[in-house]
């Protein structure tokens, strides 16, 4: 576990910067003495192994401390932020304790402890918890609470276990390669399943995690000579969009996108402008890493992970073979079998040991997936099925808009038609539509909209909220009767 990692390290290299807190230093033998520290101050507050605990901290080191070292007691912990919509009521219900910087008015909480400064400088100290006073490890001990997006409706609780967690960032480490001389920086808040795991996979290679809000991320990069980053693709495009003009390309920097598929045109702004390698990683909170996408011109076909098992299957669940699009079911070891609370889901997703996804997907070969979108997102087109993705790119290649969402609707006689919304065209309406048509043309498209938004509405994750967007071109165009329906 992370816990045991970090005394590794503080017995190893006691001085080795572990964290840099907006400049300031924090080595390994102060992580593992804080780590400590904050144990005997949970237990003595009656946080008890098996217990659930939300924690609600805008200091991300500190908020860190408190997961890790609920983590060692056996304690399950959830991430909770400000921006946190009340919807996954069953988290709250399922709360023993809550240690907050703020209070939740609008969600009732069993338990609620604050964290102020008074009791974080009293815990620091304070003794470390004794050895001896530890509990056992167990494997599948619960330890991190995760909710899903909600993109496709109500939010889902998975409980996950210690041994997916270790799996989860053993894997990271192999596969962006992580060592001892890594420095990654935090761009992501811990309420998001993937920061959770990405330092805590840099934490155990005994690499630097940075945290720094003072300065542009970019000059961050650069200050700190940051070797890893992960982000959303939404982010990186906002990172590009502001980069400093005079701002040098680091010499080496990985940057992991993750969360949504990053497309061509975003691939080679970001190894032009900021990284020198780019890596795309297809996966889910349900079954971790599966694929990614290395290398510019892969056509959105990525490599599947040594640990991962994926199938192509039709509606009847039989498999199909290579070259056919189909719905993807995946499997590995390190996978969760349920949703917390809600048996229907888990019927509907999780069968015979496999992960059921809302994906459509075609294998190439034996190792080679490409996803193609949503099954409940796909554009049929005269019995054409076309995923919106495709659309957009094909969009923000021949437009200069600054982004793109499509769907689907049938008009008045039946047939479907796409409506398209972009944002910051600089070229005018007629010359707009021009070039979208062009573009579009190998599609054989019989008709299609398009609509001017001031935005496309994304979750935080950087994925299209198609309903959201349904509706923001309702708002500013005239669609059809039962568009929403």
């Amino acid at each position: 576990m992370t816990a045991d990692h970090i005394a590794f390290h503080a017995s190893k290299r006691p001085d080795a910067v572990a964290f840099i807190d907006n400049g300031r230093g924090i080595t390994y033998s102060q992580f593992n003495r804080e780590i400590r520290q904050f144990m005997r101050a949970l237990s003595e507050i009656g946080v008890k192994r098996g217990a659930w605990a939300g924690i609600a901290c805008d200091d991300f080191y500190l908020h860190w401390v408190l997961l890790l070292a609920c983590e060692r007691l056996g304690v399950a912990t959830a991430s909770l932020s400000r921006r946190l919509d009340p919807k996954p009521q069953r988290l709250f219900e399922n709360l023993e304790i809550v240690l907050s910087e703020w209070a939740f008015p609008a969600i009732t909480v069993k338990r609620f402890h604050p964290i102020t400064p008074q009791w974080r400088d009293e815990v620091r100290r304070s003794p470390v918890v004794a050895e001896e006073a530890l509990p056992p490890k167990e494997a599948d001990e619960i330890v991190r609470i995760i909710h899903t997006t909600g993109t496709t409706g109500e939010p889902k609780l998975l409980r996950s276990p210690r041994h997916t967690q270790d799996a989860w960032a053993g894997l990271w480490i192999r596969s962006v390669g992580l060592t001892d001389r890594s420095r990654y920086l935090v761009t992501m808040a811990l309420d998001v399943a993937p920061a959770y795991t990405w330092p805590t996979a840099v934490i155990r290679a005994g690499g630097t995690v940075v945290f720094e809000t003072r300065q542009h991320v970019a000059q961050a990069i650069s200050t700190h000579a940051i070797t890893h980053v992960a982000m959303f693709p939404i982010h990186i495009d906002a990172i590009l969009d502001t980069l400093p003009e005079k701002f040098e390309k680091p010499s080496n920097l990985s940057l992991t996108s993750l969360g949504a598929p990053l497309s061509e045109t975003l691939r080679e702004r970001a190894m032009a402008r900021l990284a020198t390698f780019v890596s795309n990683w297809y996966g889910s909170n349900e079954v971790g890493l599966v694929s990614c996408i290395s290398s510019s011109g892969s056509g959105g076909i990525g490599t599947i992970v040594p640990t991962a098992q994926v199938e192509v299957i039709d509606e009847r669940g039989t498999q199909l073979p290579p070259g056919q699009l189909g719905r993807l079911k995946i499997k590995t070891p390190s996978m969760h079998t349920e949703y917390f609370g809600d048996p229907e889901a888990t019927r509907h997703f999780f069968k015979d040991g496999w992960f059921h996804s809302s994906d459509l997907a075609i294998r190439h070969g034996s190792n080679r997936l490409q996803i193609v979108g949503r099954s409940d997102e796909t554009l049929n087109i005269g019995g054409t099925k076309v995923p919106p993705t495709a659309v957009e790119e094909l969009v923000l290649r021949v437009t200069d808009a600054k982004d793109a969402g499509a769907f689907s609707l049938p008009n008045r006689e039946g047939v479907e038609e796409i409506w398209i919304a972009v944002t910051d065209a600089k070229v005018d309406d007629k010359e707009l539509r021009e070039r979208i048509e062009r573009g579009l043309r190998p599609l054989q498209l019989a008709a299609f909209h398009v609509v001017r938004l001031p935005r496309i509405p994304r979750n935080p994750g950087g994925k299209i909220q198609r309903d959201l967007l349904k509706r923001a071109v309702a708002e500013a165009s005239e669609l059809p009767a039962g568009w929403n329906s």
